[in-house]
C-alpha cells in the first residue's frame, strides 16, 4: 500500500525528482501538439487524476443519457410507435441503457479510478454500435431514425466522460465504420451514404480537435501544478522534504502505522560543530556539505513509505516504517558510519572530518497526532548524543547516562 504523494518512479531519488520533472516539463513543452504525451508514470498519474476531475461531470451525463433513452422510448412507444421493433427496443434497452448504468456505478466504487476508462470506452463503444444499428435497422424497415443520434454520441466520446483523446478517436471511428457497413449492408444509396459519412466524419473531426486543444490546456495547468506543488514541499537546498511537509507526512503515515499495527522509527541528525565548518570553508561549502549529506540520507529512505526531510539549517530526519528498536539503532550506527566515511574535510573537526551525532526512537503509534511526540523523543536522545560527545547514536530509550 502507498500514500498519495508517491508520484513518481520508486527508483528516483527525491534529489532527483526535481531534474526529473523539470526536464520532463521542458521535453513536453517542446514537442509537436499532436505528441504532447507524457512518459509512463506520468501519464497514468494524469489520466488517474483526469478521471477523477470528471467523475462529477460524467455522472451526470450518464444519468440523462439513461433519461433520453428511457424518455425517447416512452413517448414514442405512446404515442408514435415507430421503434416498437423488438430488434430496436434491444440493442437500446438490453445494450445501450445498462453499459451506461454500469460506467455510473463504477464511479461509485472505491477502486473505480482503476476501470472507469476501460468501462467508459467500452459503454461509448456499446452505445454507438448500438445506435449506428438502429438506425440502419429503422431505414431496412422503411422509417427514419434522425442520424442525429450519432453526433449526440460525439459530445459524450470528445467532452462528457474525460475520455483521452488517445482513445475517443479510435472509439469514433470505429463507430463511423460500423454505420457505414450497416448503410452499405441495408443498400442505402450512395449519395445518402456519402452525406451521412462526411457529416459524421466532419463532427468528429472538430471535435477531435476541440478535445484536443483542451487535454492540452489540461495537461500543461496538470503538469504546472505538479511542479509547483513539488517545489512548496522541498527544502531549496537539499531537495528533501522541508519542516512543514515533514511534519504533514509524518502524521499522516503515523496514523498508516496505527491502522496497519505497524511501528515507526525516527532518526533525528544533526551535524556536529558546523557553525564552526561555515566559519572556516563560507557558506557555499557549507552548502555543499549538506547537499552531500541529504543525498545520503535520501538513500536511506528509499522504501515505499520513509521519508527523509531537513528541519533546519543542519539537522535532519529520516523517519522508517515497519521498524523495530533494534533496527533504528542499527540504521542510526550506519548513518553516523557513512556520514564520516563520506571523509568532508572539516578543519575543526574531530579527525578532520564532518561526522554527526544521532537520536532515535521507535514507537507503536495510537489514534491521534503523534508527530511532535515523536520528534521530540528523538531531539532529546540527539541532545544526550551531544553532550556524551558528539559523533555517535543514543536511543531514547536508553537512560540519560547511556
Amino acid at each position: 500500500m502507498t500514500l498519495p504523494w508517491r508520484d513518481f518512479p520508486a527508483s528516483a531519488g527525491r534529489l532527483e525528482v526535481d531534474e526529473q520533472i523539470a526536464g520532463r516539463l521542458d521535453r513536453w513543452s517542446r514537442a509537436t501538439p499532436l505528441s504532447l504525451f507524457f512518459d509512463g508514470d506520468t501519464e497514468r498519474a494524469f489520466a488517474r487524476d483526469r478521471s477523477r476531475r470528471f467523475y462529477p461531470v460524467a455522472r451526470f451525463a450518464l444519468a440523462l443519457a439513461v433519461l433520453f433513452y428511457l424518455a425517447f422510448l416512452a413517448v414514442d412507444a405512446l404515442s408514435f410507435e415507430y421503434y416498437d421493433d423488438p430488434w430496436m427496443r434491444l440493442l437500446m434497452l438490453g445494450l445501450a441503457v445498462p453499459s451506461c448504468v454500469l460506467v455510473l456505478a463504477v464511479t461509485w466504487l472505491p477502486n473505480g479510478l482503476r476501470w472507469y476508462q476501460p468501462a467508459a470506452v467500452l459503454s461509448l463503444l456499446v452505445n454507438g454500435i448500438a445506435l449506428a444499428c438502429v438506425i440502419n435497422l429503422g431505414r431496412h424497415q422503411g422509417i427514419e431514425p434522425p442520424p442525429q443520434m450519432l453526433l449526440m454520441q460525439v459530445m459524450y466520446v470528445f467532452f462528457l466522460l474525460g475520455i483521452r483523446f488517445a482513445l475517443a478517436v479510435p472509439v469514433t471511428l470505429c463507430i463511423a465504420a460500423v454505420y457505414v457497413g450497416g448503410m452499405l449492408l441495408v443498400g442505402v444509396d450512395g449519395y445518402r451514404i456519402y452525406e451521412d459519412s462526411y457529416l459524421y466524419l466532419a463532427t468528429v473531426f472538430l471535435g477531435a480537435i476541440s478535445s484536443r486543444l483542451m487535454e492540452q490546456a489540461e495537461r500543461r495547468s496538470w503538469m504546472q501544478g505538479r511542479v509547483l506543488q513539488h517545489l512548496s514541499e522541498r527544502d531549496s537546498l537539499t531537495g528533501l522534504y522541508n519542516h512543514r511537509v515533514f511534519f504533514e507526512r509524518c502524521d499522516a503515515l503515523l496514523r498508516h502505522a496505527h491502522r496497519e499495527n505497524q511501528s515507526v522509527a525516527l532518526a533525528v541528525i544533526d551535524l556536529d560543530h558546523f557553525k564552526a565548518y561555515n566559519d572556516s570553508l563560507g557558506h557555499l561549502q557549507g552548502d555543499a556539505c549538506l547537499r552531500r549529506i541529504a543525498e545520503l540520507l535520501d538513500r536511506a529512505a528509499r522504501r515505499g513509505l520513509d521519508l527523509a526531510a531537513r528541519l533546519g539549517g543542519e539537522e535532519f530526519a529520516v523517519l522508517w516504517l515497519g521498524a523495530d528498536e533494534r533496527w533504528a539503532r542499527q540504521r542510526g550506527e550506519l548513518l553516523r558510519a557513512e556520514i564520516e566515511r563520506l571523509a568532508i574535510a572539516h578543519p575543526r573537526g574531530e579527525n578532520g572530518v564532518v561526522t554527526a551525532s544521532i537520536g532515535v526512537t521507535c514507537l507503536q503509534p495510537e489514534d491521534g497526532p503523534q508527530a511532535d511526540r515523536l520528534v521530540s523523543q528523538a531531539d532529546r536522545a540527539l541532545y544526550r548524543a551531544k553532550q556524551s560527545g558528539r559523533n555517535r547514536v543514543q536511543a531514547a530509550w536508553d537512560d540519560a547516562g547511556g
